[in-house]
């Protein structure tokens, strides 16, 4: 009897090692997948930033064209360079805080200038500063008074 007895601590101890371990590994691997996750998301955040840091552009003219018919409406036309070395997706344009419609996408290749063109439905008034504003797909902008 004391034979069996001797056996079964042994298949005891080794079982409790088993499930020990594998628990362990369980818990292991879980926690593995999480910070690999977050890891990888930081990893995407950073990037974001830096593309963002690494953009610069400017509006260099910009011109009024004031139509009455058939109904009020000002195309809004703006010259934009690219001096940084990333290419620029321009996605909106605002003319005195109005969001310019009809402004397409447009990809801005490093040392290149783009026209941004839109509209806005009222006329701009001769001899006021307008604020226009053009904004990057990464959320910066660029911000000038021009005259008209």
């Amino acid at each position: 009897m004391s034979k069996d007895k001797g056996l079964s601590e042994i298949i005891a101890t080794v079982l409790m090692i088993m499930i020990v371990t594998v628990l362990g590994f369980s818990i292991f691997l879980y926690g593995l997948g999480f910070f690999t996750a977050t890891t990888s998301a930081n990893n995407q955040a950073t990037a974001t930033g830096i593309q963002s840091l690494q953009e610069r552009f400017v509006i260099i003219d910009v011109n009024f064209t004031v139509t009455t018919t058939p109904v009020n409406n000002t195309i809004v036309t703006a010259w934009v360079y690219n001096y940084g070395s990333t290419n620029e997706k321009i996605v909106a344009m605002y003319l005195n805080g109005t969001q310019v419609s009809n402004v397409l996408s447009t990809l801005i290749d490093p040392n290149a200038a783009l026209m941004v063109v839109g509209n806005v439905p009222f006329n701009v008034t001769q001899g006021i500063p307008q604020t226009i504003r053009v904004v990057s797909s990464l959320g910066n902008f660029y911000e000038n008074n021009y005259g008209y």
